[in-house]
């Protein structure tokens, strides 16, 4: 690795340290609103009643209360504290596939999602904001949370006391960093599908800026609705919790279609169906859910399942792909398709996806250790996913640059080896590989056209007599003269030693003969001009018509051939008679 490609890779860590950073500040207590009124986060003081049996808990953070299935219910009280100072007093709470009655000595003051249930539709995830009174101090609060799917939840959030104001504020403060990053991927998303229209419309055709957006947005919508960021600042309470769901389950299926167009060794049979599994399951899963047949939050440890097993075949994939890479360092360049393989520009997004898939992995085994073993029941962030998601996100953008950068230089790398290949090193005109596919592709297309074939006389005569050279320069000189006289041809090629070729697109007999005798004029001017040389050359051309469809380029120019022949036999044999007057 040479101190160009280090460059990049500190580039890359520069920006991605940079962004965090940025993150890191925007997130932080500095920004804070602080509370107006007195405000309560009741964690202790609490009394937990499951299936008809109480106890007392030190701690709500840490109650341990199992897993709350479809129909189980849990009941905690307490005491409400001094909310005398307080206006507009609230208590807040949030529950999760769950029904939610609030009693206040006794009598039902709020309910929520019974009515839901009742349609056979799956309950929201919500935040309840429950008013009380200045004179509430002291009465006993009970908070009834009744699971309506299976696994629903097995851990109580935090319950606020205060202002609405202040308790809102607070939500707002606690998932600054997930709204920050949230919205700053589905932007990103947007700037990366603009880009996409011109890179798809252009030479370039790269698809993968599309997946790239596509990934993007669906990381910031899933990091927005995971962590409540949508029916915090909304009232879509359905649009929130099944956003977060879907999100979820398509992610895969966009990150495998990236690279697969990204073409970083991952097109593969493997990697193919992955991507129809992935697309396939999750359809059928809404398709389940918006006809009540079952609920797309039963799916979600089928996810879970087919992620892990996904995530360990792609870090397989992905070490087998870097393997590979070591033994072959260079870079590959196809000059028949213009395909090129980057070595560099690839390996920042094989880090970031890695990266993402190792927090993704982590995340789910943490998710689900913690809803069915741990004690604490499902206390969960996505912090660690979201500085995984970010960072994965960041190296798209820098796959993205890099790989520009490596696009445009491979293109010019390109023009230069192109030049060389398909440039007669002597006259600079096309050579005989050029011509080859010039003419295949006029055959191709079955239009009118002619081919102009010109052999430059007295070319052994002057190699014999004056060396290779001299030869050389003559040659040089001639292919100048073609050059001028057919400019405007399709192809002007030497495809031999003194073998010239011209093809002619649309062109007739006139135009032929036209330009045949512009071009021995211009013989004529040359000789007269030099001291060294007198240009002489035989020719013969044939036209193609559209009509002539069992007609191919190669018969054309045989033609062609045939007749520049007959002129040459012609030349040989007034050759030789001006010999013999020279010699009588």
């Amino acid at each position: 690795m040479n101190f160009k490609h280090i460059g990049k890779y500190l580039i890359a860590g520069a920006i991605i340290i940079i962004y965090m950073l940025c993150i890191i500040k925007l997130g932080s207590n500095k920004y804070d609103i602080k509370n107006v009124f007195p405000f309560y986060n009741i964690d202790s003081g609490w009394t937990v009643t499951e299936n008809g049996e109480s106890r007392e808990i030190e701690s709500l953070f840490k109650a341990s209360i199992g897993l709350v299935n479809k129909h189980d219910s849990v009941t905690i009280t307490t005491t409400i504290p001094d909310v005398s100072e307080i206006v507009s007093p609230c208590i807040s709470f949030k529950t999760i596939l769950s029904t939610a009655d609030v009693y206040l000595d006794g009598e039902l003051i709020y309910s929520y999602g019974h009515n839901t249930e009742d349609k056979g539709l799956m309950v929201n995830k919500s935040y309840h904001y429950v008013p009380l009174s200045s004179s509430d101090s002291g009465k006993t609060i009970s908070i009834v949370i009744t699971g309506t799917e299976n696994s629903a939840f097995s851990s109580f959030s935090n319950v606020y006391v205060g202002n609405i104001s202040d308790v809102y504020n607070k939500y707002i403060q606690v998932h600054k960093i997930p709204f920050i990053i949230g919205f700053f991927l589905c932007i990103f998303a947007l700037v990366l599908l603009v880009l996409s229209t011109y890179l798809i419309s252009s030479s370039h055709k790269d698809y993968s800026i599309i997946f790239s957006s596509i990934i993007s947005f669906l990381l910031g919508a899933y990091i927005l609705g995971y962590n409540d960021v949508i029916i915090l600042i909304s009232d879509r309470l359905r649009l929130g919790t099944v956003l977060e769901y879907i999100t979820l389950l398509y992610m895969p299926a966009a990150i495998i279609g990236f690279i697969i167009t990204d073409n970083i060794g991952f097109n593969t049979v493997v990697t193919r169906f992955f991507l129809a599994v992935n697309v396939i399951l999750p359809t059928i899963f809404l398709i389940l859910h918006y006809t009540n047949i079952c609920h797309i939050c039963n799916f979600v440890s089928i996810f879970h399942l087919l992620a892990m097993i996904e995530g360990f075949a792609s870090l397989c994939q992905f070490i087998l792909v870097i393997i590979r890479k070591k033994k072959d360092k260079k870079k590959q360049i196809n000059i028949e398709n213009r395909s090129f393989i980057h070595s560099y520009s690839g390996d920042v997004l094989a880090i970031g996806l890695m990266i993402f898939i190792a927090t993704a992995t982590y995340e789910i085994l943490i998710f689900n250790y913690q809803k069915y073993f741990s004690p604490t029941g499902d206390r969960f962030s996505v912090s660690v996913l979201t500085i995984g998601a970010i960072i994965f996100v960041m190296s798209l953008f820098l796959n993205f640059f890099f790989h520009n950068i490596d696009h445009y230089n491979s293109k010019a790398l390109f023009s230069k080896l192109e030049n060389i290949a398909y440039t007669d090193e002597l006259t600079s005109l096309a050579n005989r590989a050029l011509s080859e596919k010039v003419l295949e592709n006029l055959e191709k297309t079955n239009a009118n056209y002619a081919i102009i074939s010109i052999d430059l006389d007295q070319l052994k005569l002057i190699n014999d007599n004056y060396g290779h050279t001299c030869g050389d320069r003559y040659i040089s000189n001639f292919a100048r003269i073609i050059d001028e006289v057919f400019i405007n041809s399709t192809i002007s090629a030497r495809i031999g030693g003194d073998e010239f070729l011209i093809a002619l697109k649309d062109a007739d007999e006139w135009e032929c003969s036209s330009l045949l005798s512009k071009f021995e004029t211009a013989l004529i001017k040359e000789s007269e001009a030099s001291d060294e040389f007198t240009y002489k050359a035989s020719y013969g051309f044939a036209i193609h018509k559209s009509k002539d469809k069992n007609i191919g380029s190669h018969e054309v120019y045989m033609l062609a051939d045939k007749r520049m022949y007959d002129m040459k036999q012609e030349h040989h044999l007034n050759y030789d008679k001006e010999g013999e007057i020279e010699n009588a």
